[in-house]
């Protein structure tokens, strides 16, 4: 329960910030990549610190400080600590309005219980989200743009347990269009790499499908989409659910969001496999 009470506020704290904010970065693979995530506001809160200056004037950057965190070996780590209105390692400038000659009780404080030392977050429990490719739908409010793609690191006492990649969709209600195309590109390149000859020679799935999605985004069911002139042939190949096994593991792991006057809601999106069977011989 304290748990789930601590990531909520840690969330409200990221999302009702009334400006985008500047974010952490991460260290993964090699890479520093910003993360809409702010681990340090946990600790903040298990520590009962409420009432503290931050020390900075900048709308884009209300915590007061930015953190690089490193995943090493499963677990993360804190490795640096700096200032608003400074150059990132990354190459971002993070924000202009901060004081760089006003001491900051907040960054004072985060200095002196860490020693500027590489610290294992053993605190924190939550996810850490880094936004991928392009902006499909800006919010001028904390970490509540939406981008194409979202990495979760989903940490618990500082320990990574799992990754999953989550792919966004345009909200329909705020464009003429319903991005189907984005949807189905996605939903083809993790099915393209069946080996649809075997599947064909050995169970003739090059046909038409429906792919379900649920509220939360999931893919919840494949079904087949009879389209031949014999109602025999049609029951027999709505029978053959290997085919329909072998795609949904295919496509598990994919997420979306179809949002309607602001509500999430199911949607279906119908596949021709003959393509795909056909672009691989």
């Amino acid at each position: 329960m304290n748990r789930i009470f601590t990531l909520i506020l840690v969330f409200t704290f990221q999302f009702l910030s009334a400006t985008p904010q500047i974010s952490d970065y991460l260290i993964y693979n090699g890479k520093t990549i910003p993360i809409f995530s702010n681990p340090l506001e946990s600790y903040l809160v298990l520590n009962g610190i409420k009432d503290i200056d931050r020390g900075c004037n900048s709308s884009s950057c209300w915590r007061g400080y930015i953190a690089t965190w490193e995943l090493e070996n499963g677990k993360l780590y804190l490795v640096k600590i700096e200032r608003c209105g400074i150059i990132q390692s990354a190459g971002v400038y993070t924000g202009l309005g901060c004081d760089q000659n006003k001491s900051s009780e907040i960054l004072d404080f985060f200095i002196k219980t860490f020693k500027s030392q590489k610290t294992y977050a053993d605190w924190f429990t939550g996810i850490l989200i880094a936004p991928q490719g392009r902006i499909i739908e800006y919010t001028h409010m904390g970490y509540k743009s939406v981008y194409e793609q979202e990495q979760h690191f989903i940490i618990e006492n500082g320990i990574l347990n799992e990754t999953e990649t989550i792919t966004n969709i345009i909200k329909p209600e705020l464009y003429k269009q319903y991005n189907l195309a984005l949807v189905q590109d996605t939903i083809f390149n993790a099915i393209s790499k069946l080996n649809w000859k075997y599947l064909e020679e050995e169970f003739l799935c090059e046909d038409y499908y429906l792919i379900a999605i649920n509220k939360k985004g999931k893919v919840s069911k494949v079904k087949y989409q009879p389209l031949l002139d014999s109602k025999w042939e049609n029951f027999w190949y709505s029978f053959n659910s290997v085919c329909r096994r072998r795609i949904k593991k295919s496509i598990k792991d994919l997420r979306f969001k179809k949002y309607l006057k602001g509500k999430p809601i199911k949607m279906e999106i119908k596949f021709d496999l003959f393509s795909m069977y056909e672009r691989q011989n």
